[in-house]
This record gives structure tokens, C-alpha cells and sequence, in this order.
């Protein structure tokens, strides 16, 4: 079974792309977005690829930018049938 650190991993590795989709779906600039949260450009891409670790004080003006909730956010992964 995963370990509590794996599962932590892959909720954070999950993430960036999230955020990106986010973006792409409404489509946003980078720029726009990042203005909007109060972030720069630069963070905000290096979150979405992973370069930099997601944390509460990037992603609650992130959440509130694309109006969803934190929990939508940072949900973990699907993991297999839910059956």
C-alpha cells in the first residue's frame, strides 16, 4: 500500500496541471491569473509545471481567482474503481 508520504506526493504533483487546466479552460493568460492572485507570472507557471511546491498562501488567492474551493483544488487524485 502507499505510504502517507506517497499519497501526499501525488495530491501535490496533481496539482500544477489542475491549475493549468483551470486556466486553459477559462481561457486565461498566465498573466491575467497571476495578476488576479497577486502572484507573478513566473510563480505561477512554475507552480503549474511543478517547479514549485503548491502551498495555502498560493493557493487560496489561486482558488478565489478561478472561483472554486480549496478542497477543489487540492482533492487527491481518483484512485482506481470507486466501486
Amino acid at each position: 500500500p502507499p505510504t502517507p508520504d506517497a499519497d501526499v506526493t501525488a495530491i501535490l504533483d496533481a496539482i500544477g496541471p489542475r491549475l493549468r487546466r483551470l486556466r486553459q479552460q477559462r481561457r486565461l493568460s498566465l498573466e491575467t491569473v497571476a495578476n488576479d492572485a497577486g502572484l507573478t507570472a513566473s510563480t505561477l507557471s512554475r507552480l503549474e509545471v511543478g517547479k514549485r511546491r503548491p502551498t495555502l498562501d498560493l493557493l487560496i488567492p489561486l482558488a478565489g481567482v478561478y472561483r472554486v474551493s480549496l478542497d477543489q483544488l487540492i482533492a487527491p487524485p481518483p484512485s482506481g474503481d470507486p466501486r
